[in-house]
């Protein structure tokens, strides 16, 4: 559909003498015709390519792309919450997965009266955990 409308418009717009001394010029009958149509192919096909791109990358939420992102332990640390929904989990304080996930403002570090520590799932991850986490595949959705 795009390569038509491609090659009408251009078509259109390109001067009818310009057409008819490109044909003279060659001698062969409905050449330019048949480059225009080449050319408007061409360029359907790469706008179907950007668009697909484009549409793959940039219509992800932020919050989506990072949970893309996670790593199978780090996807493993919220597997009580994936299933429970439990917003609290357990972990000792130096493991370099939880900083990482706390880096990236998964969780939050809290710490109690009686100097236990524990993380929270933060309210705008959780929400979109629930919505786009797949049980089946154990992986988040896109």
């Amino acid at each position: 559909m795009y390569t038509i409308i491609i090659f009408g418009l251009t078509l259109w717009l390109i001067p009818k003498e310009f057409t008819v001394a490109f044909n003279a010029y060659t001698e062969i009958p409905w050449l330019f015709q048949i480059i225009v149509f080449a050319f408007s192919f061409v360029v359907a096909i790469s706008f179907s390519r950007l668009r697909a791109h484009i549409q793959r990358h940039y219509s992800l939420l932020p919050e989506q792309r990072v949970l893309l992102r996670l790593s199978e332990k780090e996807i493993a640390v919220f597997k009580d919450f994936l299933k429970t929904g439990n917003l609290i989990i357990t972990s000792p304080c130096r493991n370099p997965v939880m900083k990482k996930l706390e880096r990236k403002g998964i969780i939050q570090h809290q710490s109690d009266s009686a100097n236990c520590s524990y993380y929270l799932v933060t309210e705008k991850y959780s929400h979109f955990m629930k919505l786009f986490w797949n049980s089946r595949s154990r992986r988040f959705n896109r």
